[in-house]
């Protein structure tokens, strides 16, 4: 996914989710202009043919597009983090082990970034954990060495005392997490009026939508979004994720012809 496609999904979706009846009236500035200078027409297209779009039908015979359920997703970060507090936990501890040799110190890194991005926490260097299943994971692994002693995936509880909260601390960095969230509320508060015919320096909205973009993905992207039952009580990803949203129905009824 280019990040150019991202971006102008983003803007949709501030857009109130469509591109209602695209006409060259109003070019001073409105979000109209801005997409028919980046070549609006063509970008629809493209993005309709890979489902990120979707045509809506009008008695008027004008076109309409909306954001599908896809597009959406992409425009939110990747994933929509509501779905992934809220899905169930089965109070089961999933463990990947890899002590790799030094000579595979490429792998390791591999390993290690792959880990991070897919929301392991890591209790040490090598003993990296998830509450979720290991399945679509494991098959993914299945290109790592089959050594027990290079590569074990565990499933179970602690039997030593060890409560969910104590692993989750130490498995991810929180407070570093909530910084992030921090910055990106700070963002959220400095948020310009919307542009409109009457307002006419839009591209003040846009560089600080992008600011915010950008902030909300570096928070996203450190954040394993947990199961809400496993959540530390400080944690502000929550919140964040509401100011963003009340911003965006702002927004969609400003934008909405």
């Amino acid at each position: 996914m280019k990040t150019s496609t991202e971006e102008f999904l983003y803007v949709l979706l501030w857009a109130a989710d469509s591109v209602l009846r695209p006409t060259w009236r109003n070019l001073d500035d409105t979000f109209e202009s801005w997409a028919y200078r980046n070549g609006l027409g063509r970008r629809l297209e493209i993005l309709e043919r890979q489902k990120f779009l979707e045509r809506q039908p009008t008695s008027d015979m004008s076109r309409v597009y909306r954001l599908t359920a896809e597009g959406r997703q992409t425009a939110l970060g990747g994933c929509d983090p509501s779905d992934r507090w809220e899905r169930k936990w089965d109070g089961r501890w999933r463990m990947v082990l890899f002590d790799l040799p030094v000579r595979a110190s490429a792998l390791r890194v591999s390993m290690r970034r792959f880990l991070l991005r897919h929301g392991f926490g890591y209790l040490q260097q090598s003993v990296w954990i998830t509450p979720d299943s290991l399945e679509e994971i494991h098959r993914q692994l299945r290109k790592m060495p089959t050594n027990v002693e290079s590569l074990t995936l565990f499933e179970g509880q602690p039997c030593g005392g060890e409560s969910d909260a104590a692993i989750v601390r130490g498995a991810w960095d929180f407070p570093a997490i909530n910084a992030l969230y921090e910055r990106h509320q700070a963002i959220v508060n400095e948020c310009p009026e919307a542009p409109s015919p009457r307002m006419p320096p839009a591209s003040r909205f846009w560089a600080w939508a992008r600011r915010e973009r950008e902030a909300w993905k570096a928070a996203l992207s450190k954040d394993p979004l947990l199961p809400r039952v496993l959540l530390p009580a400080e944690y502000l990803g929550r919140r964040s994720w509401e100011a963003r949203k009340k911003l965006f129905n702002r927004f969609q009824r400003e934008f909405r012809p």
